[in-house]
């Protein structure tokens, strides 16, 4: 669920937030899920209010992938459903926002025990 396509971000790829993209791949490649969030977190930063077509690719990737980790692997329920719930408002015509919105019930349902909320999803 980690692994980044990187080619069809443009120039981004090559920019400050694709290499934090990069770097946070790596990172949860190697295990290290704390980097790898950071990473993730920096490119969100990095794109600042930037809402190119680019930026908002990268940002879409980003959260996904921060709200992924954050729920399977470091079990940060909290800031998962924050990072889900991000992605699929911003973006709710993106093709990851399905699956996010699926996790977000998921996390709602069994973690903060709110069926109402994870219906709703």
């Amino acid at each position: 669920m980690l692994v980044l396509g990187l080619a069809g971000l443009g120039y981004f790829a090559y920019s400050p937030a694709g290499g934090h993209l990069e770097k946070a791949r790596e990172l949860a490649f190697r295990r290290d899920f704390r980097g790898a969030m950071g990473e993730y977190e920096a490119a969100i930063v990095e794109l600042g209010r930037d809402e190119s077509a680019a930026a908002r690719e990268v940002r879409a990737v980003a959260l996904r992938s921060a709200a992924d980790l954050s729920y399977l692997h470091l079990t940060d329920y909290v800031k998962a459903a924050r990072l889900y719930r991000d992605l699929s408002e911003r973006y709710p015509d993106r093709p990851e926002t399905f699956q996010a919105r699926a996790n977000l019930a998921d996390i709602l349902r069994d973690h903060f025990h709110d069926s109402r909320g994870a219906l709703a999803q």
